[in-house]
């Protein structure tokens, strides 16, 4: 099961994301590494529409995760799903920087191999805009590669609906069936349906290898037919008919647009879901205990904390703290008061005086003091005070007999020392005290 958690580090104050997967039963290995390889290949790509992967590593449980840029904003797929069939510009504007971070894979010898919807981000970044960002190279290959399992025939890896002919028979692939992966993600933006559908897998892989290929304007007939022509050269069953690479896409999906891709994806920004507060609490969050500071060209310890030492914060509104701080105070001055009244009581057999003789014996309004109650002949004169000529004389009840009781305590030998379980200095010997 996998999930994703937005991380603060509290030293640096900084945030990312977390990408936890919780492994369990014989799928261990396998999911660790794909993050090995998610991890290998985004950290080789330092690119504008490529998400940041900074860090991989386990949890002390055996979890593996991956530290990464965090984000603000939907997938593709969910834009999708909110708006529908996508207008020609904003086709062509998504598409190209699709094919720029494809691009950079490519010339990085590594290949995608599971371009969807679902791993196309539409990043709301507070400067640029929206930018997007290609996410997930957990399947991704490199091309050099000689002995990963996953180019072993009759093993087709990725996302059945967008698999091109040669990755659904489980062939070896190189860039160019992620050409036919961005086609389909282009037919599926400007006609908003899917470009093989089917009961199950096995139809889709069927119509794949053996059905009739999409046309747009077929499914959109007031599609541009320029974008028809991309999207019919990226879908040709034999690798060689396709463009020979994404950027060869990209430049051909740049003629369509009116100006810079940029400003044609500034217009989804007017998306409720895009626009939304980058600060939004609403979710859970996972804070870090404090750590160095973490940059892109520092890694982050290679062992996250078990998940019994990582606070997992639920929403919680901001409060002003000194109300608090103001009760403490309140409750440690009425503590002392009524400490000083039984200690006087006890020591001068005196009968006990009303409740409300702690607060005024701590009160700094003495003009509101009260008359003492009378007490018994007995009594010493001391608990008997005159009353106070001025607002400003102090009441002599607490003031002379706490001078009488509190006697010098002789100190500790040092020997006799010892620290105690809060790491505090303590004495053997009672009523003795550390000097």
């Amino acid at each position: 099961m996998g999930s994703v958690w937005e991380a603060k580090n509290e030293l640096t104050q900084r945030s990312f994301a977390i990408k936890l997967i919780q492994v369990t039963g014989g799928e261990a290995e396998e999911l660790r590494q794909r993050m090995l390889r998610e991890a290998s290949a985004a950290g080789r790509l330092h690119h504008r529409n490529v998400i940041e992967v900074y860090d991989v590593g386990e949890t002390e449980s055996g979890d593996p995760f991956l530290v990464m840029e965090l984000l603000r904003g939907e997938t593709l797929e969910a834009l999708m799903d909110r708006r529908g069939r996508l207008s020609t510009a904003a086709v062509a504007a998504i598409g190209a920087e699709v094919a720029k971070a494809l691009d950079a894979a490519h010339e990085a010898s590594i290949v995608h191999r599971d371009l969807k919807p679902a791993n196309v981000f539409l990043h709301q970044d507070p400067d640029r805009g929206i930018v997007v960002k290609v996410l997930d190279f957990g399947v991704s290959k490199v091309i050099s590669e000689e002995s990963a399992s996953s180019t072993v025939t009759g093993t087709a890896v990725g996302s059945p609906a967008y698999m091109s002919p040669e990755q659904a028979m489980g062939s070896r692939v190189d860039h160019r069936t992620d050409v036919w992966s961005l086609g389909v993600l282009l037919y599926e933006m400007a006609s908003g349906k899917g470009a093989f559908d089917g009961d199950t897998p096995y139809a889709v892989v069927a119509g794949i290898l053996q059905g009739p290929l999409p046309a747009l304007l077929d499914a959109a007939p007031g599609a541009d037919p320029r974008l028809d022509g991309i999207i019919r050269r990226c879908m040709v069953r034999d690798p060689n008919g396709r463009f020979p690479g994404a950027r060869e896409v990209g430049a051909e999906l740049e003629t369509l647009l009116p100006g810079r891709p940029e400003v044609v994806l500034e217009d989804l920004e007017e998306a409720p879901t895009l626009a939304r507060d980058a600060r939004d609490v609403s979710q859970p969050r996972i804070v870090l205990p404090a750590a160095p500071a973490m940059t892109a060209n520092m890694p982050l310890r290679q062992s996250l904390p078990s998940f019994e030492s990582i606070a997992i914060q639920q929403p919680a509104p901001e409060t002003n703290r000194m109300p608090l701080l103001i009760g403490i105070a309140a409750g440690t001055l009425v503590a002392a008061g009524i400490l000083v009244f039984l200690l006087i009581s006890t020591l001068h057999k005196a009968p006990p005086a009303p409740p409300v003789a702690p607060v005024v014996a701590v009160s700094q309004q003495p003009a509101a003091t009260p008359e003492p109650a009378p007490v018994a002949s007995s009594a010493p004169p001391v608990v008997e005070p005159a009353p106070p000529t001025s607002a400003s004389e102090k009441p002599p009840l607490v003031k002379k007999p706490a001078v009488r009781v509190y006697k010098p305590l002789p100190a500790c030998p040092p020997d006799k020392v010892f620290f105690g379980p809060d790491g505090k200095k303590r004495c053997v010997l009672p009523g003795h005290v550390i000097r």
